[in-house]
């Protein structure tokens, strides 16, 4: 069993990255931007923005309202992420 990491050059992850055949920057881009979408739906970023409005106790109403946001752009960044794994967006990487 291979480790989990969030860093590409972690020892235990490296063997899984090669396997998929896959660049290194579309890994790193797709794993960064992984982690700012996650972000917008964490428990905590949910309670500052409540308790930075006065709607204390209010987060699952909050959660409610971002959460179709956050999944409408998980699924564009992952047809992006596809289309520049292949011919037709590979041109945006480095």
């Amino acid at each position: 069993m291979y480790g989990v990491s969030t860093t590409l050059g972690a020892g235990g992850s490296q063997s899984p990255l090669l396997l998929a055949e896959l660049p290194p920057d579309l890994l790193a881009a797709a794993n960064s931007s992984g982690g700012v979408l996650g972000k917008m739906i964490s428990p905590q970023n949910l309670t500052i923005a409540c308790a930075a409005v006065a709607l204390a106790g209010r987060e699952g109403d909050l959660l409610r309202k971002v959460l179709p946001w956050s999944l409408g752009l998980l699924l564009v960044m992952c047809l992006i992420v596809v289309g520049q794994s292949t011919l037709v967006l590979d041109w945006m990487l480095p």
